[in-house]
């Protein structure tokens, strides 16, 4: 089976690209999905977030989502820190659901795949891009936050360069190039990949 990383900064258009490949038949994991339900579900990771971050990242058993990213964004050890718990747990997920799929390719969409590590563990890699103005907007709009919000995050992950350096595919979602026929022919060369 091929593992297939699937990544962009934020604001990028990742996950519309994940829902269009897994509508063209591969299976997808969401990588921000997973860790969200973590978040939320797994006991032995809330107190562990609790304990590195404090007692008001979570009210009434629901993470705060601000209150968290507030700690995090503003201190690179702390979002290291709750990396290293995440991560690990995310990469068992994604392959026990691999091992669940009758597909010859998966695809893990994640945020920071690069920066993570976890690009390593993959065969492939697409990097979705698009213009920094037009991320920027899209997040705005998105998370309704302010400009200076979405450059603060911007300023944890890679750049589009470097992205593109360990990329096998990459794809332009600038609102000018339709996104379907880029990822049908990138579907068509990861089928074709795994029939070899």
């Amino acid at each position: 089976m091929l593992y297939v990383g699937l990544t962009g900064g934020i604001g990028s258009g990742k996950t519309l690209a994940g829902k269009i490949l897994s509508t063209l038949g591969t299976p997808v994991f969401n990588a921000d999905d997973e860790t969200k339900k973590c978040y939320e579900h797994d006991p032995a990771l809330r107190a562990k977030l609790t304990a590195l971050l404090g007692n008001d990242i979570y009210c009434d058993g629901q993470l705060q989502r601000p209150v968290m990213a507030a700690k995090i964004f503003a201190d690179v050890s702390l979002l290291t820190r709750v990396e290293a718990l995440v991560h690990p747990l995310i990469m068992t997920r994604f392959f026990r659901y691999a091992a669940e799929q009758q597909a010859p390719c998966v695809v893990l969409e994640a945020a920071i795949l690069f920066e993570s590590g976890i690009g390593q563990q993959m065969h492939r890699t697409i990097v979705i891009q698009a213009p920094e103005a037009i991320r920027i907007q899209r997040v705005m709009a998105r998370d309704n936050v302010d400009e200076a919000t979405v450059r603060q995050r911007m300023k944890h992950q890679w750049s589009d360069e470097q992205r593109a350096a360990r990329a096998d595919f990459i794809v332009t979602n600038d609102g000018q190039q339709p996104l379907l026929p880029q990822l049908q022919t990138i579907n068509r060369q990861l089928q074709l990949a795994t029939n070899r």
